[in-house]
């Protein structure tokens, strides 16, 4: 495993330094395969001073997720305040396909298979970013003349999200994808 190397040495808060490595380590390497030993060698703690903030792993993995998603949601939000359709349907694309980037994909199957209530916070991620924001995108566009008529909202909301992952998954040009999408909801 390489070393988690922070860029102007360790703070002196022992909570940041644990959140803030294995952050770096679960999105690298999935959560199965990084110990609270692996944690606490890195950033030189004792177990002691781990289980002085966290319960477990489990705990930690939940924290950091539950902050991960919230900057989502944030960085989502400030994407609706261009008040031009288009801008802010590429930069909903951006956030998404950024968020997924920061992590392997052996972090999501982690995630997936063995935390269950962690996987339920980001279906529920999910779902608020599909019918709340890319939704609301694609009826905007539609009644400003933007996209097209026959859109149904839902779908294609659903659709785009796919097409996020599947640019994540499969490694496609993100910008490519990204344009083909947008240009296929344009009204000619």
């Amino acid at each position: 495993m390489e070393p988690y190397v922070q860029h102007d040495g360790l703070e002196k808060d022992p909570l940041k330094n644990i959140v803030d490595a294995a952050g770096v380590m679960f999105a690298r390497y999935g959560t199965r395969s990084v110990s609270v030993d692996d944690i606490t060698r890195q950033i030189g703690i004792s177990k002691k001073t781990f289980y002085k903030y966290f319960e477990d792993k489990e705990r930690l993995v939940q924290f950091i997720c539950e902050r991960k998603l919230q900057e989502l949601k944030m960085n989502i939000l400030a994407t609706q305040r261009t008040g031009n359709t288009l801008e802010e349907a590429s930069a909903i694309f951006d956030v998404v396909n950024g968020f997924s980037c920061k992590f392997s994909r052996l972090f999501f199957r982690d995630i997936e298979i063995r935390h269950p209530q962690i996987h339920a916070l980001f279906l529920k991620a999910r779902k608020y970013i599909v019918e709340r924001v890319m939704t609301v995108n694609i009826k905007q566009g539609i009644s400003s003349g933007v996209y097209r008529r026959e859109i149904d909202p839902k779908v294609v909301a659903r659709l785009w999200f796919d097409v996020c992952v599947l640019a994540y998954t499969e490694g496609y040009a993100v910008e490519q994808v990204k344009a083909q999408f947008i240009h296929g909801m344009e009204r000619e």
